[in-house]
């Protein structure tokens, strides 16, 4: 029982030093700050030597440049922090005033920054061995651009573009943010053009969405000084914030960069350097290497791919490809072949199907500006390479699973395509849907239930086709009129617009409508004015028709 008792006292102490101390801790600024002497302009503080700090208040009643006088020149004597109140129990502080000898001054120390208009709380720790003196004067601004506090975001300066933009004082007020709006997409280059800091302080670029709360992310950096350099990057309309983080303490932590801005043709070719871009089959994207060269493209099924970098800069181009996990992340390094000369890096791999990130790079840190184009290809067919006047049509449908080749790697274009291939590729269509309106029937060179009466049954069960004496004929050719009628039948395609006349074409040929229909669709457009309906459909330009009827149908 005595022992639960003195265990109960304890506790009871414990908690109550606990609460005096967070109360303590809660009145700080309020006990020490709050009602603290005005500190005047031009007013002399003199003060004897002793173990705790000093408190004043300054108002200014408009921007100025300060400037901070102490007769003490020894380096780190005197610490002076400049605070505001922003409700916390400390107040923050935004700006560090320290003594030193760099200033070339004998018998004292002169600090200048500048503030903005408002009440300063001003903190001194003077040294313990002997008094101290101090003043500060005000004058107006020396230049609109990095006024203090501007330490967060939303306290960023507005800068202009295309204009040398150089810091202001001698004081270390830690981080400095900068904004700037770009009203149409643009070339922005950051370049740090002089500074007086330590080799790991930087100027950053980044993406803000303040609106979203969804954090920053970094667009570009440049360092000093031991690797200054420039980054560019292709930005969208928007408003851009700048930090330099300095994490020097001692005197004169000066700096000047620059951002410079440059129209672009078509900036839809290039990089999304905010969200990273994604990559389409056949489609070339340019960019400028930076932080953000993500680019993304997802496979449906197995395939083999190719990737081409092409830059005229003289770095050696590299890259890193990985693939997605289950949670979304792209920790999975793919290995690859590359071939690699000044100039060109190609990649190619065989990936399985899922979500992909693939990051141009240089081997070394390049100190000048890299411009670079990547394209994505989708390396399906060994006769069908990427210069080939239907790669893009071929691709696209060998994407959507339609088409699929031979079994030795090829895709064999210029064959004539036949009945069976032609009603097969049609089958693997995803939404297609076929209405039965009769009962299939028996053709002679079909046997019931075999893969051929399970092709074709959909098809002639809808009235898509009818056969001739009896048969499917199957391994025949297939005409282009054939062709149009099959096309018009299976998509139910209607006339648009006006109808186009080929020579070889009457009216009273019995695909002669079809062809009007398929015409007016933008499917077909004959050569010098010619359909050519008997002769036999080759397997691209069923690929051709069949592609542009299906951006016909995204269309509508």
């Amino acid at each position: 029982m005595k022992k639960w008792l003195l265990l109960s006292v304890f506790l009871g102490m414990v908690l109550s030093v606990d609460f005096k101390a967070e109360a303590s801790r809660i009145s700080y600024f309020d006990k020490f700050m709050k009602d603290a002497p005005f500190w005047p302009v031009n007013a002399r503080i003199e003060k004897v030597p002793d173990y705790s700090y000093d408190y004043y208040r300054m108002q200014l009643d408009e921007d100025s440049l300060v400037t901070f006088t102490f007769d003490d020149p020894s380096k780190g004597s005197i610490l002076v922090a400049l605070l505001q109140d922003d409700g916390s129990e400390n107040g923050r502080s935004f700006a560090f005033i320290r003594t030193t000898e760099d200033d070339g001054e004998k018998n004292k120390t002169v600090q200048q920054l500048q503030l903005r208009a408002g009440l300063y709380y001003v903190r001194i720790d003077g040294p313990e061995e002997k008094p101290y003196n101090a003043t500060y004067t005000v004058a107006p601004l020396k230049s609109p651009i990095d006024v203090e506090p501007n330490n967060k975001v939303q306290e960023a300066n507005p800068i202009a573009l295309n204009t040398p933009i150089k810091s202001v004082g001698t004081i270390d007020a830690f981080d400095d943010y900068y904004r700037f709006t770009l009203d149409k997409t643009s070339k922005v280059t950051l370049r740090t053009e002089k500074f007086n800091l330590q080799s790991f302080d930087s100027v950053k670029l980044l993406y803000v969405d303040i609106d979203d709360n969804k954090g920053h992310r970094y667009l570009a950096t440049t360092t000093t000084p031991d690797f200054p350099k420039s980054d560019t990057e292709v930005l969208p309309p928007g408003t851009y914030t700048l930090k330099v983080s300095a994490s020097t303490s001692g005197y004169n932590p000066t700096y000047q960069f620059i951002v410079k801005t440059e129209a672009i043709d078509h900036p839809e070719t290039y990089k999304n350097s905010i969200f990273g871009t994604t990559l389409k089959a056949g489609k070339k994207i340019r960019g400028f290497l930076g932080r953000n060269d993500d680019y993304y493209f997802t496979l449906d099924h197995d395939q083999k791919v190719k990737f081409t970098i092409t830059t005229d800069s003289k770095e050696i181009m590299s890259a890193i490809l990985e693939k997605a996990n289950e949670s979304g992340e792209y920790r999975q390094i793919i290995d690859y072949q590359y071939v690699q000369q000044q100039g060109l890096y190609t990649i190619t791999a065989l990936l399985q199907a899922g979500n992909y990130k693939i990051e141009p790079s240089t081997r070394w840190q390049q100190q000048n500006e890299v411009n670079y184009t990547i394209q994505f290809d989708e390396v399906t067919y060994s006769d069908v390479p990427t210069t080939y006047r239907y790669y893009s049509e071929i691709m696209s449908l060998s994407t959507m699973g339609i088409i699929q080749g031979y079994t030795d790697g090829q895709f064999k274009p210029t064959n004539s395509i036949t009945r069976r291939q032609v009603f097969t590729m049609l089958s693997r269509y995803n939404d297609l849907h076929l209405t039965p309106i009769r009962e299939m029937i028996q053709f002679k060179d079909i046997i019931r239930f075999s893969a051929d009466y399970t092709l074709i049954l959909p098809f002639y069960s809808a009235g898509i086709v009818d056969g001739s004496n009896g048969k499917m004929d199957l391994s025949s050719n297939l005409t282009r009129a054939q062709l149009a009628k099959i096309l018009v039948n299976t998509f139910d395609l209607k006339m648009k617009g006006t109808s186009t006349e080929f020579n070889d074409v009457s009216s009273k040929h019995y695909a002669y409508n079809y062809i009007q229909i398929l015409a007016s669709n933008g499917i077909t457009k004959g050569s010098y004015g010619n359909f050519m309906p008997n002769e036999p459909v080759s397997r691209e330009h069923f690929s051709l028709f069949l592609y542009r009827l299906f951006e016909n149908m995204k269309e509508s």
